[in-house]
């Protein structure tokens, strides 16, 4: 009888490229995303905006070109982000309305859903664009001080209005959303209990 040898199979892996490495680490972060669109917007009109301010200089010498692109950029973000990504990337949207006396009353809006729990990659993203985007604005604005650049703080103080707006509704909408789910667990507990009482 012949005897069968079977010869050890050796496992390696193929290492990528390092110049591949960042590439592949933002595509897997898109496909962990629910919803990968908004992620894109949620980071590409804060990414452009600030890349406009600093580099379109480079192609233009006029300043209201490059103050309009700049704001209209950063609006497109503010309404983006307050409308859409907030909804579809953590369940939050907020606004403001004018009341007839003339105060203003905030208003929150989050899912309805009490087990709802944003996706951590659409999460993570989003918080993190939110509050680097004011700083890396507050930078700018500093910069701008330093050299004397008074005409460029006007957009650096609209940027930083409107993503430091955007910020403080998300907080005071997370903060609200959390209050709400808190009350509901505390009703259904007290529901659950009531229940057990009488059954």
């Amino acid at each position: 009888m012949e005897q069968e040898t079977t010869l050890p199979v050796s496992t390696f892996q193929v290492e990528e490229p390092e110049s591949n490495n960042n590439s592949f680490a933002v595509a897997q972060l898109f496909s962990k995303s629910s919803h990968p669109t908004a992620l894109f917007f949620q980071v590409a009109f804060k990414l452009v905006s600030v890349l406009v301010y600093l580099l379109l200089g480079l192609f233009t010498s006029s300043f209201i070109i490059q103050f309009v692109v700049t704001v209209t950029l950063v609006s497109f973000d503010f309404w983006t982000v307050k409308n859409i990504t907030g909804r579809l990337l953590v369940g939050l949207r907020w606004w403001n309305e004018v009341q007839e006396d003339g105060s203003t009353r905030w208003r929150f809006e989050s899912k309805e859903d009490p087990t709802y729990k944003p996706n951590k990659v659409d999460s993570r993203v989003f918080w993190w664009s939110m509050y680097l985007t004011p700083l890396l604005w507050v930078v700018l604005g500093i910069v701008c001080i330093l050299k004397f650049h008074i005409t460029w703080l006007v957009a650096v103080i609209i940027a930083l209005t409107l993503s430091g707006a955007n910020l403080v509704g998300f907080i005071k909408c997370d903060r609200e959303s959390k209050q709400r789910l808190s009350a509901f667990v505390n009703n259904q507990s007290m529901f659950r209990s009531v229940t057990k009482l009488f059954m």
